[in-house]
């Protein structure tokens, strides 16, 4: 769905307190014709698709550069043409400040590659190595990105964050989730309200900012990159702006990270489902009819045991919130998953 109008982002933050700003990648916010564009949203350049569904194949007959429609021949792989634009604009404004969103497509399904490179000759499925090789071929583009940063000489002061937006991608297309262990620990996967589905990790670097080789368990969510990132810039948003995330850049500078009451989730993609953590607590409703589940994550990282029935108080308490954190939707309605037959 396009952005409502009036809708603030962190692009238009940042590009109002001097930066250049631009998305490449995948778009999925406004359509063409939507006035709900990238270039409508604060970024002054884009590369990519314009279709979150489009976006799941890699040899496209289109891609989007800004407003204009781009043919692409459907036999050259999206991914490399999105890298050489995101190296081209880098390189043309890394002598101001700017800002980069870079919204890789792969390794989403489908999974197509143009070789399977140093996977080729292993005995695994094909799918899997193709999954490999997307990853590594990921992997080598955001080497080629640093390496141009630590060329212009802004490698020393940039900020760059790297996270996925969901879980692993449960098992299709040949793909077998526990064939690399892609959840480790965690229960379930993309779609679901469970950790294996909301929980990714995330890397930051910075350099002489952030003590290299750290690892850190205080949890954030992509709510908080607006505040960290006009706190970083020193930008400030318009007296009336609200949102729910904190800069975590206390965090980020190994100091004291303000505490919040609860993270809240919802989703709306089969069908209508809620999570809210507060503290090491969790609760899960896998669907609106049915109970909320409880889990501590402290003891019972895997969501293995439900002890709703053994904290009514609590329960109560956070199924309250399930109620006050949401805000309703045109666009989402509340909708039960269908009955079975």
């Amino acid at each position: 769905m396009p952005l409502p109008n009036g809708t603030i982002t962190v692009a238009q933050l940042l590009k109002d307190a001097g930066y250049k700003t631009a998305t490449t990648g995948k778009w999925g916010l406004g359509f063409p014709g939507s006035g709900s564009e990238p270039t409508e949203r604060g970024f002054d350049f884009n590369f990519g698709y314009n279709c979150q569904r489009e976006a799941h194949h890699y040899y496209p007959t289109h891609l989007w550069r800004n407003k204009e429609r781009v043919e692409v021949d459907g036999e050259t792989y999206s991914h490399d043409l999105i890298t050489e634009e995101t190296l081209k604009w880098v390189r043309e404004n890394a002598a101001q400040p700017f800002f980069l969103y870079l919204a890789f497509t792969i390794p989403h399904a489908q999974y197509e590659v143009p070789d399977l490179g140093i996977y080729a000759d292993r005995s695994w499925p094909e799918a899997e190595k193709r999954i490999a090789a997307m990853v590594t071929r990921m992997d080598q583009s955001i080497g080629r990105l640093l390496a141009l940063l630590r060329q212009t000489g802004t490698d020393r002061n940039t900020l760059i964050f790297f996270a996925s937006d969901n879980g692993a991608m449960g098992s299709n297309g040949g793909h077998q989730l526990e064939f690399f262990n892609s959840n480790g620990p965690w229960r379930d996967f993309k779609r679901s309200m469970y950790e294996g589905g909301l929980r990714v990790p995330a890397i930051a670097w910075w350099p002489d900012k952030i003590k290299a080789g750290q690892v850190n368990d205080t949890p954030w969510a992509f709510w908080d990159f607006l505040p960290t990132a006009v706190d970083v810039a020193g930008a400030k948003p318009p007296k009336s702006f609200k949102t729910d995330g904190l800069s975590i850049k206390p965090l980020l500078l190994g100091k004291r990270q303000p505490q919040r009451a609860y993270f809240y989730w919802e989703l709306h993609e089969r069908f209508f489902q809620q999570a809210l953590r507060m503290g090491d607590w969790k609760v899960v409703r896998p669907a609106i009819n049915r109970p909320v589940e409880l889990y501590n994550l402290k003891t019972d990282p895997a969501e293995a045991h439900d002890v709703a029935a053994q904290h009514s108080d609590l329960v109560q308490k956070m199924t309250a919130l399930l109620q006050s954190a949401r805000t309703e939707s045109v666009d989402w309605p509340i909708k039960p998953p269908p009955e079975k037959k």
